[in-house]
């Protein structure tokens, strides 16, 4: 029985994701049902992940810094509505799409995250996580809603109507570009069924101190100068 396609186009960010990227394309293969495209927009890998791309059919476009990336899939997209991942996610069940498509359809979002579940069995991770999702779940009734930027949900108008993604910001892009879309007046939520899972990698190469010192830096007090290396965590092996 062929699978229903929804209006949606997929765009994945990369850069030397050989190993994430076939897991991640793999599970949206068995989802039930399939997005209109899968654009992968590359960051100039030296690695398989364009190989890999092309084997899955994947619409490959020039990347970059992840909100050049994303802003560049989403002028190349022929859908209206846009879900941003990063390689290293991996949806929780083969209803993810499913679930997304038809609670933003029901909540007339313009723009939706979901919860994030640590890709690791360690118990600090799942704390720190648990955090997140609660402060992202109390954060979408104020003026200052957060995201993580591995699964953004957007339709075109909204995205348009806040100029994409900051692309002079190096770190929280992904949570001023909601609040943008929400000061705008477009609407945004957290999804209740679908659920995102993430690697611990930023995490196991900058360590727990300094990722979360970057996170309060910005969700506290508003910097927007803070620096970070797109694909520095290759560096390290990833250790859950």
């Amino acid at each position: 029985m062929k699978k229903l396609k929804i209006p949606l186009s997929t765009i994945i960010i990369t850069l030397n994701e050989e190993k994430n990227l076939p897991i991640l394309l793999n599970a949206l293969n068995k989802q039930t049902v399939s997005p209109a495209e899968i654009i992968v927009a590359d960051a100039g890998s030296k690695d398989k992940t364009l190989d890999i791309a092309r084997k899955y059919h994947c619409r490959i476009i020039k990347g970059g810094k992840p909100p050049v990336a994303r802003n560049n899939g989403a002028r190349e997209a022929l859908q209206e509505r846009l879900l941003f991942l990063d390689a290293d996610t991996l949806p929780n069940s083969k209803f993810f799409l499913e679930s997304l498509y038809r609670e933003v359809n029901e909540n007339h979002y313009d723009c939706a995250t979901c919860d994030n579940i640590p890709r690791s069995r360690k118990k600090i991770y799942e704390g720190l996580f648990i955090g997140y999702n609660l402060m992202q779940r109390f954060n979408q009734y104020t003026p200052y809603p957060i995201a993580s930027g591995p699964c953004i949900y957007c339709t075109k108008k909204a995205f348009n109507g806040v100029g994409g993604f900051p692309e002079d910001m190096k770190y929280a892009e992904d949570s001023e570009f909601v609040r943008r879309v929400k000061k705008k007046g477009y609407s945004f939520g957290i999804l209740e069924e679908p659920k995102i899972q993430i690697s611990v990698r930023r995490f196991e190469t900058d360590g727990i101190n300094k990722t979360m010192k970057k996170a309060i830096g910005f969700y506290l007090t508003g910097q927007k100068n803070i620096d970070y290396n797109f694909g520095h965590h290759h560096e390290n092996k990833q250790k859950d």
